[in-house]
């Protein structure tokens, strides 16, 4: 069963790289340019396993992605990709299970790093499968 990924960035590059790296992991990838868009899928029945986000965007931030998907599922992983990390987002961090920040620029090592600490890997950086 393969997995699927939200991933959120209002930077049309950005997002396009993203998906492009995702889908070469192996997973299923939902990519959408607005949090108002992120939270319509989360509040969907489409299968989301983890939620990729960028923090600043306009309108609906990345943290009420966050608080969507933790509606939606309290253990949903969250994976923040951004440049800065604001105090609100630390104090959340702090005591929120399955969530990490990747700060900006990474490499792909770093990234593949944070995955495996969220949503397990399979060998060779693919989405580990479950048994069934």
């Amino acid at each position: 069963m393969s997995r699927h990924i939200l991933v959120v960035d209002d930077d049309p590059q950005g997002l396009a790289v993203l998906k492009e790296i995702f889908a070469e992991l192996g997973f299923q990838v939902m990519g959408v340019g607005s949090g108002d868009e992120a939270t319509a899928l989360l509040e969907s029945d489409a299968p989301i396993d983890l939620v990729v986000t960028d923090v600043y965007m306009p309108g609906v931030t990345g943290l009420d992605v966050f608080q969507a998907a933790r509606k939606r599922d309290p253990h949903l992983p969250v994976l923040y990709i951004t440049g800065f990390i604001p105090p609100p987002l630390q104090e959340i961090l702090a005591k929120a299970s399955r969530t990490l920040v990747l700060q900006k620029p990474f490499e792909l090592s770093a990234l593949l790093r944070a995955l495996d600490q969220v949503i397990p890997l399979g060998a060779g950086g693919a989405p580990a499968r479950e048994a069934g």
